[in-house]
């Protein structure tokens, strides 16, 4: 009986131990580990950190950092060993590729294209996520590089 007792109550500590889902913590940049501080330093040059947060993101230890840089807004998501996993940079309609651009315009149609970021994974740019009002309604649209439609592949 005690055995059992004792599984329960380190099954217990294990279970609290681990990160959980949705769960954020805000952090200083001084708290950070020394990898996570390097790469955010690196990132976030001539940028106002406006916050940082711990978050679980399929069970790994991650951390958010949200950045306002020459005005625009620059997101980036660091593993807890330092790896940039990937970032957001706000992106004037203007500095868009016409392809993209005018698929944008298309799709939004009447409504009101309110923000559009480019989206990097892996160093490499994946597609563009824009947010569109279109009649009262906020949608997300996500656009490949080409101006295609963006659909995630399933992990």
């Amino acid at each position: 009986m005690r055995s059992k007792t004792m599984l329960g109550v380190l099954l217990a500590s294990a279970v609290s131990a681990a990160p959980v889902a949705g769960a954020e913590k805000k952090m200083t940049l001084e708290a950070l580990p020394a990898a996570v501080q390097k790469t955010v330093r690196e990132h976030s040059q001539g940028a106002t950190i406006k916050n940082i947060v711990q978050e679980a993101e399929d069970g790994k230890t991650v951390y958010e950092v949200e950045t306002t840089v020459a005005g625009r807004k620059k997101d980036f998501l660091v593993g807890a060993d330092g790896t940039l996993l990937d970032a957001e940079l706000e992106v004037p309609l203007s500095d868009l590729p016409p392809a993209v651009r005018s698929s944008l315009e298309k799709s939004a149609a009447k409504g009101q294209i309110l923000l559009v970021e480019s989206v990097t994974k892996d160093g490499t740019l994946k597609y563009y996520e824009a947010q569109v009002r279109i009649g009262g309604k906020q949608k997300e649209l996500k656009l490949a590089p080409d101006g295609s439609r963006f659909v995630e592949k399933k992990k």
